[in-house]
């Protein structure tokens, strides 16, 4: 009796194919994104500014501006706006700003992170593969990370878990 080899080796090449896939959703436009970080970060030394912005469906939003000077978050400020009810307009519910003797003395307003830290969270958990929930990467910010995060699927109401960021710059 004469034992085929080839079906096994053919059937474990393909497991490893299997074995392989990656576990990130948008692994192309991470990488693209990641890659036009990288070049910002390169012509920007390091050191620039970030908005990461919530908005509620209730009319609650907030915006926290985080400062970033080679390579290490230096500033923090944060606004917090409400809808009045009886005339619709915007109001500050909030504000304050922080600096290196400071920083994060406030417990409102996005973590102090850099855009390193946001990339390797993204990669690392925002952006996994969940059966349970709807994931979202966009790249609005001259190719870089916009928004990016998760929806539970069994959720109604304000249930994004991850990051937006209105705007990068030096």
């Amino acid at each position: 009796m004469k034992f085929n080899f080839y079906p096994i080796v053919l059937m474990l090449i393909s497991t490893l194919f299997v074995a392989c896939k990656k576990d990130i959703e948008f692994d192309n436009a991470f990488s693209k994104s990641e890659k036009a970080w990288n070049r910002f970060k390169s012509a920007a030394g390091n050191s620039y500014q970030y908005m990461v912005n919530t908005v509620s469906w209730s009319g609650h939003s907030t915006e926290t501006t985080i400062v970033v000077t080679d390579g290490k978050v230096t500033g923090r400020s944060f606004l917090a706006l409400a809808r009045q009810d009886a005339n619709g307009q915007l109001e500050i519910r909030s504000m304050w700003r922080e600096d290196t003797s400071d920083l994060n003395s406030h417990s409102e307003g996005a973590e102090s992170l850099t855009l390193d830290e946001i990339y390797a969270l993204a990669k690392n958990d925002l952006l996994k593969k969940r059966e349970d929930a709807n994931t979202y990467f966009e790249t609005q910010n001259s190719g870089m990370i916009s928004l990016c995060g998760y929806v539970s699927k069994a959720c109604t109401d304000d249930c994004f878990t991850g990051i937006r960021i209105k705007y990068i710059e030096r």
